[in-house]
């Protein structure tokens, strides 16, 4: 029963670190720039970066429960070493700083700027460099993960 039982929470744990990299790559390469694309000159930057942030949002707080879940088995299974425990807390970590410290001071720039006119360089500039800053720690994030999968497929 305790095999089994490991088993089955090994294979959560594949599935989790499996759909977890999957929708960040995707979100990050494909999803988001193609909202852009497609939203932004139809309605407007404003609701193709609200969806862009509901996306980014949901990977932040469905990578926490899927980091956890992996490192839950990975130490179970006496797998967790620790420069993986590091990578997958980086993994882990770089989206919610971005949605918890980053998201809302994006959102006031931006809100400043388009109350102050779509021309005010410098609170474009303000809101250009946060942005800036949350996608590099999306990318370190993305690469966190693909490190994970290809450790854990070894």
């Amino acid at each position: 029963m305790q095999a089994r039982a490991a088993a089955l929470l090994e294979g959560a744990s594949r599935l989790a670190l499996t759909a977890w990299a999957g929708a960040m790559w995707a979100v990050v390469a494909w999803v988001a720039p193609a909202v852009f694309r497609v939203v932004e000159p139809d309605a407007g930057p404003v609701l193709a970066g609200d969806l862009a942030a509901v996306l980014f949002r949901g990977l932040a707080w469905g990578g926490l429960v899927a980091g956890l879940l992996t490192a839950y088995a990975w130490y179970r299974a006496r797998r967790l070493d620790r420069l993986t425990l590091w990578v997958l807390l980086l993994a882990m970590a770089t989206p919610l700083i971005s949605e918890n410290y980053l998201r809302p001071k994006m959102d006031i720039a931006r809100a400043a700027a388009h109350a102050a006119g779509q021309q005010n360089a410098s609170l474009n500039h303000a809101f250009a460099l946060l942005h800036g800053e949350s996608a590099v720690l999306y990318l370190l994030a993305s690469a966190a993960l693909a490190w994970l999968v290809v450790r854990r497929a070894r």
